[in-house]
């Protein structure tokens, strides 16, 4: 199975109580799961735009490559 198939079958095991549970033990201040997975997805597109940036800069890469 890969990843993106296992992610969406343990979200459909959940319900919106899940993504509203707030997680008093988080550092820094209690947070909602759904808090939580937007800080996770805000580093994942975060780090994909890096990731980019440096292909476009390795020698002998495309000026259009993506």
């Amino acid at each position: 199975m890969i990843v993106r198939e296992k992610s969406l079958a343990e979200f459909a095991k959940r319900d919106d109580a899940w993504l509203l549970a707030v997680d008093k033990d988080w550092p820094g201040a209690p947070q909602t799961t759904t808090a939580k997975w937007f800080h996770v997805c805000e580093h994942e597109a975060h780090q994909h735009g890096q990731i980019a940036l440096l292909r476009k800069r390795l020698p002998g890469a495309e000026a259009d490559a993506s």
